[in-house]
């Protein structure tokens, strides 16, 4: 097959063949050892069959004037399979191989089925890859066909590769590319466009493989089944064959030297920064609005609704208030014949069962239960309660181990609280009480007090003042007192 690599320089293109060619050698290196094993198991049959193995037949042309070819083999010619070869291996391993295994195929025909097991190929790399430290594999040869049977060729730059160079050349070695499968030949051409092929290359490319490197960062391979003129154009890489990344090991850049310096630098999407402003902000406004108490929401939100603002306890009342609402609510529309059905009215009659209650026709609850007055001290009637204060510092006393332990408006010790907190009780810092509600005075003479029916939490206390009217005893002179003149000047 022939194989096209292309993109920019810096794209790793080299890498990714170098990749392909260091897989195959390790495959060449396990085949060699697996092969020697393969001989010494078939070396019986071998010896059985040693006359078949002796000739090698095959067919040349094709019609009436195909023919049937014997070429003797000489009686080592397959003594090469019993070495490992930790040196240079033979051109013609994977030809001779073949061949092995042809024969044995027709041994198979002739006689009936063997117990041979084939030979696996190995085969030989011819590459002009500056500097390649691959074992085995050998300079790049002007004619690939006087190459042996199986080998795979990488040319690098091929655009500067005679006779590859000249698109307008017609030479044999480039048309006879249109057979290279008959000998089981492989092709790498590694180069920056498509354009630089000549045209009888392009045509025959079975597999196109162009790499990216977008903004410098990790390669992408997008694999294609033809040549293809402009493959970054976007319909092409939507409609290519496979796409993956690619990032080769740094062991791959020891195998070959690509270049004296590496000027690649990565670049930052400027999209990156956006989005990671973006999701910097969003998780500030969670974090604000969820996990924190906002004033300020909590604010527009109450003068966008028109509800006035309310402390924590008056939320609560108001909370425990709506709660003893819903249930007289529950407890007037339930009865009515209409809303017997409906999902609340359910819960609320299964609830009444639950607890043994009824209800009078007046739509008060009434929780029936059994009193043994033989056992009063067994009796322990469920109530429900209505919470109306909660413990409040009030006070602090001292132990007589010299302990201070703070005490709420019902005299009860509060263990809780810290030792500090009763040293600044003592000390005169007192707490400001969010629930009180505030002491409005006003002036008897001028405006009357008002109570709000509407807040009903907080209550208003009327306080009359007394106002005190001094009057002043002022004295006058008789000489200062005023008198009347008619004209101008008195007489």
């Amino acid at each position: 097959m022939l194989n096209l690599v292309t993109g920019t320089p810096g794209a790793s293109k080299t890498a990714f063949v170098v990749t392909q060619l260091d897989k195959l050698e390790r495959q060449n290196f396990l085949n060699v050892r697996k092969n020697k094993l393969v001989y010494e198991h078939n070396l019986s049959l071998f010896e059985k069959f040693k006359d078949e193995f002796a000739l090698y037949i095959y067919e040349e042309g094709s019609g009436s004037e195909r023919r049937t070819i014997t070429e003797m083999l000489p009686e080592d010619y397959f003594y090469f399979l019993k070495e490992d070869y930790e040196d240079l291996r033979p051109d013609d391993y994977f030809k001779k191989t073949t061949r092995y295994n042809e024969i044995v195929d027709r041994i198979n025909d002739t006689h009936g089925h063997q117990k041979f097991e084939l030979f696996q190929p190995v085969r030989t790399i011819y590459t002009n890859i500056k500097a390649l430290k691959i074992p085995y594999t050998r300079a790049l040869i002007h004619d690939w066909r006087d190459a042996p049977d199986g080998s795979v060729f990488v040319l690098d730059e091929v655009q500067l590769v005679a006779p590859y160079s000249n698109k307008k050349s017609e030479d044999q070695i480039i048309l006879d590319l249109t057979i290279h499968r008959h000998r089981g030949f492989d092709f790498y051409f590694i180069t920056q466009a498509p354009r630089f092929l000549h045209p009888v290359v392009k045509e025959l490319v079975g597999c196109h493989y162009h790499i990216t490197r977008p903004y410098g960062w990790t390669p992408k391979v997008y694999q294609y089944g033809s040549a293809r003129d402009n493959p970054n154009a976007l319909v092409n890489k939507v409609n290519c064959e496979n796409k993956f990344s690619f990032k080769p090991s740094d062991r791959i850049f020891t195998l070959y030297k690509s270049t004296t310096i590496n000027t690649h630098q990565k670049r930052i999407p400027r999209f990156v920064f956006f989005i990671g402003a973006f999701v910097l902000v969003m998780g500030y406004l969670f974090y604000h609005f969820a996990f924190k108490d906002n004033v300020i929401y909590d604010q527009v939100g109450n003068s966008l609704s028109g509800k006035p603002q309310e402390t924590n306890a008056n939320n609560k009342q108001a909370t425990a208030s709506n709660i003893n609402s819903d249930q007289s609510d529950l407890s007037t529309q339930c009865r009515k014949a209409s809303n017997i059905e409906k999902p609340e009215c359910v819960k609320w009659f299964d609830d009444l069962s639950k607890q043994k209650s009824s209800v009078t026709d007046s739509g008060e609850v009434i929780h029936q239960v059994s009193y043994d007055s033989n056992n009063p001290y067994d009796f322990q009637p469920k109530s429900t309660i209505q919470i109306v204060d909660y413990p409040r510092l009030t006070g602090c006393a001292k132990k007589p181990n010299g302990q201070l332990v703070g005490i709420d408006q019902q005299g009860n010790i509060m263990p809780k609280i810290k030792q500090s907190h009763c040293q600044k009780w003592l000390n005169g810092e007192r707490l400001f009480d969010y629930t009180r509600s505030p002491v409005q005075v006003q002036n008897n003479v001028n405006t009357s007090n008002q109570v709000n029916p509407s807040d009903a939490v907080q209550s208003t206390v009327k306080r009359d003042i007394p106002q005190e009217i001094n009057y002043a005893n002022n004295q006058v002179d008789p000489q200062l007192e005023a008198r009347t003149v008619n004209g101008a000047n008195a007489l």
